[in-house]
């Protein structure tokens, strides 16, 4: 196979295989591919087999048991999200394991680009009380000593990290560091989100509002407004969560942050460029509400009740539970 054909593959398996459906599709898709390009799959890079080494950590320590097919869903997730300037939309069932499977790929990347920087959350904070950058109450400690206890015991990633020998500069580059804004756009009117005219003149909305902190001009990185996090990572992103129903009555007037320009344009002038370093995730139970010119524009990775069963939580919920329940002997 020359590395045109690799190429051309494993773009095919980036954007075609998260939107499949576990089982029938799927292996009819993996037969159509050894048939066409005489090849299964195409081979894990490198960044691939760190993170999948993470991935796996995470998992053990969460559930006493995971899939394969879990791992796969988040490497997917990871391949729309975090490596393309695309906004993806995270579909699936109520207990699918849409958030879970967020929360999972967020705490992955921050704990990898922790290590692979080289930072020490204390030493951090002790540098922003000497320069005044923050103000750390009891709540900012605990926080970062439950962060330093965690990336003590998620180690096994830096031995593969070590094994394939990788620069400094790679390690600084390779991860970002992930801040992750959940937004409810169906819990508030169209005007309330994106703004309108009011008698007073015009009314910023609750989007612009979070679009205007992060923005370059005034920030000069994604994360500088946030407290509690150091400042020295090689680079950050900012994750939007758009969490519910995909209605046009929102969707519609902010349909230009999804196409390839990435920009929106307000009615009163105002202009917001998303940079590369903020990207737009949907999650939502269906997309029958989505617009075709909206699908067209966005990557979809499908989820489904077999992926995250409802056992596993259970599972993990009883290991971590501090009672025991009792059981009488009728049951």
């Amino acid at each position: 196979m020359t590395d045109e054909e690799k190429i051309v593959m494993r773009s095919i398996v980036k954007v075609l295989r998260p939107c499949l459906m576990e089982g029938e599709e799927t292996a009819q898709f993996v037969r159509t591919l050894r048939d066409v390009f005489k090849l299964t799959m195409p081979e894990c890079s490198m960044q691939d087999v760190v993170l999948q080494e993470g991935l796996k950590n995470h998992l053990k320590e969460t559930f006493s048991d995971f899939s394969q097919g879990m791992l796969d869903k988040l490497i997917e997730l990871y391949s729309c999200c975090g490596q393309t300037n695309r906004s993806t939309i995270l579909c699936g069932p109520s207990g699918s394991g849409k958030s879970t499977m967020l929360n999972a790929l967020v705490h992955t990347l921050n704990m990898l680009s922790y290590q692979m920087s080289g930072l020490d959350p204390d030493e951090e904070r002790r540098k922003q009380k000497s320069h005044g950058l923050s103000k750390f109450n009891g709540k900012s400690r605990k926080r970062l000593q439950l962060l330093r206890e965690t990336i003590a015991n998620f180690q096994p990633p830096l031995k593969i990290v070590d094994k394939l020998g990788l620069s400094e500069k790679y390690k600084k580059s390779c991860y970002p560091r992930i801040y992750k804004s959940y937004i409810y756009p169906s819990s508030m009117s169209p005007e309330e989100f994106i703004g309108h005219y009011s008698p007073y003149g015009w009314q910023t909305g609750f989007l612009c509002q979070e679009l205007d902190r992060i923005s370059p001009s005034r920030t000069g990185n994604a994360l500088e407004f946030i407290d509690d996090v150091p400042k020295s990572f090689g680079y950050s992103q900012v994750w939007f969560v758009f969490d519910g129903p995909l209605h046009t009555s929102w969707c519609d007037p902010i349909s230009g942050l999804f196409d390839a320009s990435r920009t929106l344009v307000l009615p009163n002038g105002e202009t917001f460029v998303l940079s590369e370093d903020t990207k737009i995730i949907m999650e939502t139970d269906k997309l029958s509400s989505a617009s075709p010119a909206m699908l067209s524009q966005c990557l979809v990775v499908f989820c489904n009740n077999t992926t995250f069963h409802w056992a596993t939580y259970f599972q993990a919920w009883k290991k971590d539970i501090n009672f025991k329940p009792y059981m009488t002997e009728d049951r």
